[in-house]
């Protein structure tokens, strides 16, 4: 199967044209889910891999905009809540086994600091989540996930005078999760060039678990006048 590239002036054409993407059996597949989200009834329709670039991320609204009559999957109050509560604040919820800000939080400082005073470099990375039990690195007991993070890493690059975000997702739902998701990471991008005194620059998505669940695949067709 061919990959998707998908070059994007802001989110909400972004999130149209992954969306519209998951409907091309050039580029996606059905399958039934073993293990994860749905597993043992449900089924993903995904693609062979995600390649999506954002030229204008910071244009708002960031959240979708929807046709009358359909409710968008999430809301631009949505968006701050999810980089608040799930990207900066590093506490996870008591029916959390973790969130993402517990990984990002404590290297934000270096990021920072590198974007700052040496720009020109790839050391600017976060991986998200823990390779070892916590208190046994010694030993090497890996830290086994039952629900892997979704996101895997994210990596700041200065060129042409402003900060780009590279980020990988292992599996994406691609039709609730992404619009709030590449929300949350401009909001997070943003917070960033304020610390540095630079400016946004693209947001770049790569994924090969992007996909929409069985049950959205009505709602995909409905927001593209199929």
């Amino acid at each position: 199967m061919r990959p998707t590239l998908i070059e994007a002036k802001d989110l909400d054409e972004a999130w149209f044209r992954v969306i519209q993407a998951t409907l091309d059996d050039e580029l996606a597949y059905w399958y039934d889910i073993q293990r994860g989200s749905f597993e043992g009834g449900g089924a993903r329709r995904q693609l062979a891999s995600l390649t999506l670039c954002v030229e204008f991320p910071e244009t708002r609204p960031l959240a979708p905009v929807v046709p009358e009559g359909m409710n968008s999957p999430t809301t631009n109050e949505n968006i701050e809540k999810y980089f608040a509560e799930q990207l900066m604040n590093p506490v996870p919820a008591l029916n959390e086994d973790y969130n993402y800000a517990q990984f990002i939080v404590p290297h934000l400082p270096r990021v920072v600091e590198l974007m700052s005073e040496t720009p020109y470099t790839n050391h600017a990375v976060i991986n998200v989540g823990q390779p070892f039990v916590e208190g046994d690195i010694t030993a090497g007991t890996p830290k086994l996930y039952e629900f892997p993070p979704c996101l895997r890493c994210l990596h700041w690059v200065f060129r042409d005078d402003r900060l780009h975000l590279y980020t990988y997702w292992r599996s994406w739902d691609v039709f609730a999760g992404l619009p709030e998701n590449l929300g949350g990471m401009q909001l997070l991008n943003e917070f960033i060039a304020l610390e540095t005194g630079y400016e946004t620059g693209t947001l770049n998505a790569f994924s090969s678990g992007a996909h929409i669940y069985s049950y959205q695949l009505e709602l995909v067709q409905q927001r593209l006048g199929l």
